[in-house]
C-alpha cells in the first residue's frame, strides 16, 4: 500500500472502474475509505495529504483534520445556542406585545443582531412572550405556550402558520 501512496503522490490518477484501479481496487478503496484518496475527476490524493511522507502519516493528518473540524463544528453550535438563549432571556425581560393582523414589534432597546431573521415565536393568549432564530429550540423556551415561525427584519416580525 505505501508504494502505491508514493505512486499518488508523485501525481498518480487512476479512472474509477478502469483495470489499473480493478487489479488495486483493496489497497485504493482502503485508502479513498480514511480520506487519503479522493476521487474528483479520477482517484487521486486528497490535496490536503500531498505533503505527507507515508501513508501512515497521511492517515494521523487526516484523523487531525477531521478533529479539529469536528471541534470546530462543536464550538459553533454552542456559539449558536448561546445566542438563542441569550435572545430568549432578552425578550422575556423585554415583551415585544400583542399579535396585530400577522405582525408585532420588537422593542425600542432591541439590539441589532435580534433584529433580522427566521425562527421560532412563542405565543401567549395573542402576546408574543419570546421568540428565537433558528429552529432549533434552546432549553429556557417557555411552555404552555402556541408556537409559530416568523420572519423579522428591521424588527417588525412578521406570525406565519406553522
Amino acid at each position: 500500500m505505501e508504494n502505491l501512496f508514493q505512486e499518488f503522490k508523485q501525481g498518480l490518477t487512476i479512472k474509477k472502474n478502469s483495470q489499473e484501479h480493478l487489479d488495486q481496487q483493496k489497497d485504493i478503496d482502503k485508502m479513498m475509505n480514511v480520506g487519503v484518496l479522493i476521487n474528483d475527476k479520477g482517484i487521486q490524493i486528497n490535496p490536503l495529504v500531498r505533503r505527507s511522507k507515508t501513508y501512515t502519516t497521511a492517515k494521523m493528518t487526516i484523523k487531525k483534520i477531521i478533529k479539529t473540524w469536528l471541534g470546530n463544528l462543536s464550538h459553533q453550535r454552542k456559539q449558536q445556542t448561546n445566542f438563542r438563549e441569550e435572545m430568549v432571556h432578552f425578550f422575556k425581560q423585554n415583551p415585544i406585545g400583542f399579535i396585530n393582523e400577522g405582525y408585532a414589534v420588537m422593542p425600542e432597546n432591541t439590539p441589532d443582531c435580534y433584529k433580522k431573521g427566521k425562527g421560532i415565536a412563542y405565543v401567549f393568549n395573542g402576546e408574543v412572550i419570546t421568540i428565537h432564530a433558528g429552529y432549533i429550540p434552546p432549553i429556557n423556551i417557555p411552555t404552555e405556550c402556541e408556537r409559530f415561525n416568523y420572519e423579522s427584519d428591521l424588527g417588525i416580525i412578521q406570525i406565519k402558520e406553522s
